[in-house]
């Protein structure tokens, strides 16, 4: 294994699966998991540990680079996004649906600043069925905005122990903003300042686990002890933040009342704890759930703009959510193998790549010039439903 490199982590592609599945039935059946946008913080907190774990073993031995790492950030996150807004484009173009608004968000998505177009516009987070096709980009833009902090602080702190004082500060900072902005539902949930702090939860519990987990001899009393204990710790704060996903939902103030960051605290002793007790790990990475956990990145991107489309020409059917999912895996596949892996390993040869590049480019482009539709019919159930929020 190259210097710097920490592997595979047992339990994160379980607890990916997991995250996904909550956001997913969130989005498909609202009424059944009322609180499943508590998966996104669950998202956050797991990203926040696994980036965070990688820097400092890379800082450790010498090799931490960020040219490399935003090279690889950028490879990994931005293939698969720009073939949605591109696919995107193309479907609403065909089908009669393109607005002008849709051009703010392709530029916002691509810009990676679909969090505060959502802020600009004062629009409140919901499942509605005249969202954005690319509403949900704003936590990839999210996430891509902390990448740029957090190898910065990993650098700045220069060793374990700062970097602990370092993320513990990016935490406070997430507090604070949380209390500035108390009550704002929009910018309680889009912005950057008052969500960082999530990210930064599970960056803080990877540099508490670099710098203390490592000791004592593996194997013996006191590793299996810890394990255990560390086991014990994960499945019950996981169970906490099952039943708040049951018994919560975005009309529940303590969202907008550090409510998410809470949530993402607790996803951060569920990641860490998940990660130091191998049997756990071992039962979280069975087979459905470490698939979908490796996926979980397309069939999160596909789903939305699925999902919103279907809607449109089969409202209300029953097996719509059915055929989202299933349509969603198999694009999150065929993406993964043949699109965003090549390109990942920069692999520019294969035909999809070097055919889809260009194309993807200039789909892009059309989107930021095409004319609206004439044909836009306002949505009067839409408009009554915010003039009822009003």
């Amino acid at each position: 294994m190259p210097s710097g490199e920490i592997g595979h982590l047992g339990g994160l592609d379980g607890l990916r699966g997991l995250a996904l599945t909550a956001v997913l039935v969130f989005h498909m059946w609202p009424e059944r998991l009322p609180g499943g946008i508590l998966g996104m913080p669950l998202f956050f907190a797991l990203s926040g540990y696994l980036i965070t774990r990688m820097l400092l073993a890379q800082h450790d031995a010498g090799t931490l680079s960020l040219k490399r790492f935003w090279g690889r950030r950028v490879r990994r996150l931005a293939p698969a996004s720009l073939l949605t807004v591109a696919v995107v484009t193309v479907v609403w173009s065909l089908a009669g649906w393109w607005e002008n608004s849709l051009r703010g968000d392709v530029l916002a998505g691509v810009a990676q600043v679909a969090n505060w177009r959502q802020v600009a516009t004062g629009d409140q987070y919901g499942v509605d069925e005249a969202a954005s096709p690319l509403l949900h980009l704003w936590s990839l833009a999210l996430e891509e905005q902390v990448y740029l902090l957090i190898p910065l602080l990993v650098l700045a702190a220069g060793g374990t122990r700062r970097a602990v004082w370092a993320f513990a500060a990016l935490v406070g900072v997430g507090v604070v903003s949380t209390a500035l902005h108390a009550g704002d539902a929009t910018m309680t949930y889009y912005g950057t300042h008052v969500r960082a702090g999530e990210v930064a939860s599970g960056a803080l519990a990877a540099a508490v686990v670099h710098r203390f987990g490592t000791r004592g001899a593996t194997g013996d009393r006191a590793s299996r002890r810890t394990q255990t204990w560390a086991g014990v710790l994960s499945v019950t704060s996981a169970l906490g933040l099952l039943w708040a996903m049951r018994e919560t939902s975005l009309s529940t103030s303590a969202y907008q009342r550090g409510g998410l960051l809470l949530a993402a605290i607790v996803s951060s002793v569920v990641v860490a704890g998940a990660a130091a007790c191998p049997p756990l790990a071992r039962w979280l990475d069975v087979a459905p759930l470490a698939y979908l956990g490796q996926r979980s990145y397309g069939i999160y991107l596909f789903h939305w703009p699925l999902l919103v489309g279907l809607r449109r020409i089969w409202p209300g059917h029953a097996a719509l959510p059915w055929v989202v999912l299933v349509v969603s895996v198999l694009l999150a596949e065929m993406s993964l193998r043949w699109w965003e892996t090549p390109i990942r390993q920069q692999r520019w040869r294969i035909a999809p790549v070097r055919l889809g590049l260009p194309a993807v480019a200039v789909l892009v482009v059309t989107a930021l010039v095409l004319p609206t539709s004439a044909a836009t019919t306002p949505d009067m159930a839409a408009a009554g439903r915010q003039l009822e929020v009003l």
